[in-house]
């Protein structure tokens, strides 16, 4: 009877009531993108406004460039009008 109880039911974890009391959260992103990193484990404590996830900000540097290269446009625009009337 040892010998069964060692090499069937030893290796396993029991229990009475089989729940798990744990607090979990969801996290909501408020902008998309892609992950480039996540500087924190499982299960480590995290603390309000601490950095969780980095996301890659190669989308928004492209938006941020087409938006300054469609303000050169609207200066040059501007420049030209302004040489019309004159």
């Amino acid at each position: 009877g040892y010998f069964v109880w060692l090499v069937y039911f030893h290796p396993y974890e029991s229990t009475d009531d089989a729940f798990i009391d744990a607090r979990s959260f969801s996290v909501a992103a408020k902008i998309s993108g892609y992950v480039a990193d996540v500087p924190v484990s499982d299960n480590q404590h995290v603390d309000a406004g601490a950095v969780i996830v980095k996301i890659d900000p190669r989308d928004y540097q492209i938006a941020l460039d087409q938006s300054n290269g469609q303000i050169g446009v609207a200066k040059a625009a501007i420049s030209s009008a302004e040489a019309q009337i004159a």
